[in-house]
């Protein structure tokens, strides 16, 4: 199943989704599991909102896109595995201080229907960014990073302490 990789701040990557929807129409999905302060639970907000404030502020940890399902509701706990060839989920793109998440794009199925989606997003993504970073002396040549982020944030896996940290490869 196809994969795609990147580091977007929040703002990148949902002006992605929004230049991508212009071309393909699809509905965003956010869930968001249960912590101290937020219950557990799905929301599909309007394009008009401003998904980056409701993403952060919200405390959501994924972003699933859809290409004709919404969720019955917000416990809509089975809608994933009922339109699983109709969805991608987008993890990651948190950020925490001064340090940046991963986004992974991920197609959840292997005959999806958003296969389409899926190139479209990773087309907009390329045109948007570099490519090629490098971490614990490996080079990963196929992760996509915003220069504007390499710049301010500390690029990592994941937002816990001790993650593995990514820098873009030295060119020349």
């Amino acid at each position: 199943m196809s994969t795609l990789r990147c580091f977007l701040a929040p703002e990148s990557l949902f002006g992605v989704l929004v230049q991508v929807r212009k071309q393909v129409p699809f509905v965003l999905i956010l869930r968001r599991f249960k912590s101290p302060t937020q219950p557990a639970g799905l929301l599909v907000p309007s394009f008009d909102d401003d998904l980056v404030t409701v993403y952060v502020s919200g405390g959501f940890q994924e972003a699933i896109l859809s290409i004709d399902a919404a969720p019955e509701g917000e416990r809509d706990w089975d809608f994933m595995n009922r339109n699983a060839d109709r969805l991608l989920l987008i993890e990651g793109a948190r950020v925490e201080g001064s340090v940046l998440e991963m986004s992974t794009l991920r197609i959840l199925a292997k005959r999806s229907r958003a296969q389409d989606l899926f190139r479209r997003i990773k087309k907009a993504v390329a045109e948007r960014c570099a490519k090629g970073l490098q971490a614990a002396g490996t080079v990963y040549g196929d992760i996509y990073y915003g220069t504007r982020e390499a710049r301010e944030f500390t690029l990592r896996e994941t937002l816990a302490e001790g993650a593995t940290e990514f820098y873009p490869m030295a060119s020349g």
